[in-house]
């Protein structure tokens, strides 16, 4: 698990990237989600499915956290979504860093 200033070092140096790679995309996009003061839950709830399409992994991942409660569509709210996003993109930077870490810069190998 990545500390928080570990998170913030890698998302800092992935938004100076001239080229980001799909991985360090779907990490700016989601943080960009994230950061909005009210969200549209519509688009965020889009971004959510785009992230689990593309990520296949992260949905088991989010859905076994024992923090995580499974709801309907209409029963989720806007902190249900926040949360979402954030475990989202902390798996992200795991995954980021993780493909650092083995040397396998994820440019061109997401």
């Amino acid at each position: 698990m990545l500390t928080d200033n570990q998170k913030h070092i890698l998302i800092e140096s992935i938004k100076q990237l001239t080229n980001p790679s799909e991985l360090e995309k779907d990490i700016l996009d989601t943080l960009e989600e994230i950061s909005k003061q009210s969200i549209n839950m519509k688009h965020a709830q889009a971004r959510i499915t785009l992230t689990y399409e593309k990520h296949l992994d992260l949905y088991a991942k989010v859905s076994a956290l024992p923090t995580t409660v499974q709801k309907t569509s209409d029963q989720i709210s806007e902190m249900d979504l926040r949360y979402i996003l954030q475990m989202q993109l902390n798996f992200l930077l795991e995954k980021e860093q993780e493909e650092k870490y083995h040397g396998q810069n994820a440019h061109g190998n997401s």
